[in-house]
């Protein structure tokens, strides 16, 4: 989803800052790379690496807005699953049933 964003957001703000069209993919490319990735291009400016940069940043504000929203559906879904859970709270005391076939009450255990 971020790299998707990226291709579409970072070329139209370079190019809307005066990069040569032409040079787009080869800043697209460049821009994770760095500082001195960047100086490589042709007709690049501050400002254009400015608007490049920020649009970065917003192609990874949009992908981890797409993931949480997600996870807030995965989330709706176990919080309306647990309102169909039985209350177990009678079963909740000191009473031990089953002992671990390892441990030394193991001889205690009446169900297997």
């Amino acid at each position: 989803m971020q790299s998707s964003q990226a291709a579409r957001l970072v070329p139209a703000a370079a190019i809307s800052a005066g990069l040569d069209p032409s040079n787009a993919s080869a800043l697209l490319a460049a821009l994770p790379l760095g500082g001195p990735a960047l100086t490589q291009i042709p007709g690049i400016t501050p400002s254009i690496i400015a608007a490049a940069g920020a649009a970065f940043r917003q192609s990874y504000v949009l992908g981890l807005r797409t993931t949480a929203l997600s996870s807030l559906s995965f989330g709706v879904v176990a919080i309306v699953a647990c309102l169909f859970c039985n209350d177990i709270g009678h079963k909740m005391d000191d009473k031990i049933e089953v002992y671990l076939e390892n441990d030394e009450n193991a001889e205690r255990n009446r169900f297997h």
